[in-house]
């Protein structure tokens, strides 16, 4: 196999991983079954692997920068969009008339919990409505404005037999 090919098939492979997000034991994977197919020698696939790791290596691609203290980062979330109705009837006899309600309803949290080093941690949490039960926020004019709210920021220290933490966070009961 001439080395322009064996240079074009490792750019695919690497064009292919990066626009679907393979993880790296994925394009080894590729690598073993071109060589049993034979398309690869042993040495080629060894070659293309080498050349995956050290592009691997000098891309930043993937890969996001974040201080060197920082050892795990967890980003997690949840949208909600519906609509409520809701018919109330009156209490008395005197009062015939029910109330009805219909409105369009969406909730947006995004949260992160953060590791730093072996013993301390932290994160924070935000929400579109102050609203403890739900953070729904009912969507008002085509125009306006909506906040965002903290739901929880806090931060901690633990290891094996402690645990001390601080600020707002979620209710362990």
């Amino acid at each position: 196999m001439n080395k322009n090919l064996r240079y074009l098939i490792a750019a695919a492979m690497t064009i292919g991983s990066a626009a679907t997000s393979l993880a790296q034991g994925d394009c080894g994977a590729l690598v073993d079954a071109l060589v049993k197919k034979k398309i690869l020698t042993a040495q080629e696939g060894e070659e293309v692997r080498a050349d995956l790791l050290k592009e691997n290596a000098t891309t930043t691609a993937g890969k996001l920068n974040l201080s060197n203290s920082i050892t795990e980062l967890k980003l997690y979330g949840d949208v909600r969009l519906r609509n409520q109705y809701e018919n109330l009837d009156g209490q008395t006899t005197v009062n015939t008339h029910g109330v009805q309600q219909d409105r369009l309803r969406f909730r947006r949290r995004l949260a992160a919990d953060v590791k730093l080093g072996e013993h301390w941690f932290g994160g924070f949490g935000l929400q579109t409505n102050n609203a403890a039960d739900s953070a729904n926020q009912t969507f008002g004019s085509a125009f306006q404005n909506y906040g965002i709210y903290i739901d929880r920021a806090y931060a901690g220290w633990k290891n094996d037999w402690l645990m001390a933490e601080g600020g707002k966070f979620v209710n362990p009961f």
